[in-house]
């Protein structure tokens, strides 16, 4: 019994202090990557560093040969990258993101997986607005500030219209019957919304009134100008980025894509039937990151790959791309280690449970999206529309400003000179074509004035020599002559 003891405890002893040594796949974040130490991090890590502490094991890693890969198959039944570490006894396990495919089961142990994942694809956010309903997109051309301006501008200006002519003396306020409440304040509201709409609107009598008015339909003009353009713009724009939804979207659209070299995807793109048809417009590079940036260059319009890879990209700045479709011929990812390796079942339970204490869920969440920056921006175009803001626009409101100006500079005028006109305008006959000019009316002689004319009429009738027609006739061409 005592030896039986002294076994186990033995066994249990040299288990846990077992090294175990760990063939390192290529970088490929964020399962594996480099950090700026040049220390190896990432969600395969985080993962090992747990449940080798949870069952004692000590890791010593090293880089997978062949560049990091996982190996290929050759005719003599031998693999190269970290299986050939697996297969040679140079490693125990492999680190990074292993797939389970059937090849490769018939020369490694897998132990539970800890992540599914398929092929999915890839491609650049679209740079034009999407095609979801929205009532609303007659509003896009301008921003909510530009449209809440332009309505207080309307009643501003409708104000600013009937003031001027209420205060101007050659305003339709100062005329007497109907026409005193052509510029009254309603219609003066009106007025504001015909000149929007160019629909004849009253263009006022006195010249403050006329400047603002005058003013406000250039702005009007300016603004339903830009209006139109711009909403039918954003309206007729094509979309620049096809909608993929599928692989048959490939060949429908003509696209080219990017794949990684040794990986599921890649033997999927190449050795299945189903997609036979579109070989030749793919373009095969040795990294996910090289794929993926030939995408944002425009190399490829898309890039196939497992979609953990592709959540992790469509998450990271600059926000620019989006997963495309569902997807499909789903795997499972797992640690890989040796054929009938004797850590298999310890690896496996400790896997289990973790995976039921919620740790391998905590550290895809961590890797996936805790990190990412792009998680409230799946939609940006839509979000953030190309509408004008105050800062396009603002160089009308300041033209409105200088017909403003202009409007009170004209009111000060004719305040002034209105009583002026009024006190010298017998003395000053000329005054008269100012005062009409400014909005007057033509003034019917005074009877002072008529006695004062006929008066000199007679004198001149009176005075020896000249009298050369009636009185009569004379004074019927002054009355006509008035």
């Amino acid at each position: 019994m005592l030896v039986y003891l002294a076994c186990v405890f033995a066994l249990l002893q040299f288990t846990n202090s077992q090294l175990l040594r760990g063939s390192v796949l290529a970088p490929q974040a964020p399962f594996i990557y480099r950090d700026a130490n040049g220390t190896y991090t990432g969600f395969s890590i985080d993962l090992i560093d747990i449940l080798f502490n949870r069952t004692g094991y000590s890791l010593d890693i090293k880089d997978a040969p062949n560049g990091g890969i996982i190996g290929q198959k050759f005719d003599n039944e031998t693999w190269n990258g970290a299986i050939g570490d697996l297969n040679n006894g140079l490693a125990d396990f492999i680190i990074g993101p292993v797939s389970v495919t059937g090849q490769r089961d018939e020369y490694v142990d897998f132990s539970r997986t800890y992540l599914e994942s398929g092929i999915q694809l890839m491609t650049k956010r679209p740079s034009s607005v999407n095609s979801q309903l929205n009532l609303g997109s007659f509003l896009n051309p301008f921003s909510w500030d530009v449209w809440v301006t332009l309505l207080l501008t309307s009643f501003a200006m409708a104000l600013a219209i009937y003031l001027l002519d209420h205060f101007s003396p050659y305003g339709y306020h100062s005329l007497g019957g109907a026409q005193k409440n052509d510029l009254d304040m309603r219609n003066s509201i009106m007025n504001s919304w015909k000149i929007i709409q160019n629909k004849n609107p009253e263009f006022g009598k006195a010249w403050a009134a006329r400047w603002l008015i005058v003013g406000y339909g250039i702005f009007a003009s300016i603004i339903v100008a830009c209006y139109i353009a711009d909403l039918a713009a954003s309206l007729t724009k094509s979309i620049n980025v096809v909608q993929i939804q599928g692989l048959p979207d490939i060949k429908n659209y003509g696209l080219k894509y990017s794949v990684v070299r040794n990986t599921p995807e890649f033997d999927f793109m190449h050795n299945n039937q189903y997609v036979a048809d579109i070989r030749t417009q793919g373009l095969f590079y040795d990294t996910a990151d090289d794929a993926v940036a030939a995408v944002r260059n425009g190399q490829v319009d898309v890039f196939v790959g497992t979609n953990s890879i592709i959540e992790f990209y469509v998450n990271q700045p600059p926000c620019d791309m989006v997963a495309a479709g569902q997807p499909f011929n789903l795997q499972g990812y797992a640690i890989a280690l040796q054929f009938q390796s004797p850590y298999l079942e310890v690896l496996n339970l400790e896997l289990l449970k973790m995976k039921e204490e919620g740790i391998v869920a905590a550290l895809l969440y961590n890797w996936w999206y805790a990190r990412g920056s792009c998680r409230n921006t799946q939609f940006p175009v839509a979000k953030a529309s190309r509408s004008m803001s105050m800062q396009n626009v603002g160089g009308v409101w300041i033209m409105m400003c200088v017909f403003v100006a202009l409007g009170l500079i004209s009111l000060i005028i004719e305040l002034l000179f209105y009583p002026l006109y009024i006190a010298t305008k017998h003395k000053f006959p000329f005054l008269k074509y100012i005062h009409r000019f400014l909005g007057g009316k033509k003034e019917e002689p005074s009877p002072h004035d008529v006695e004062m004319e006929f008066s000199d009429i007679k004198a001149a009738i009176n005075a020896p020599g000249l009298q050369t027609t009636s009185p009569e006739e004379i004074e019927q061409e002054y009355m006509y002559e008035i």
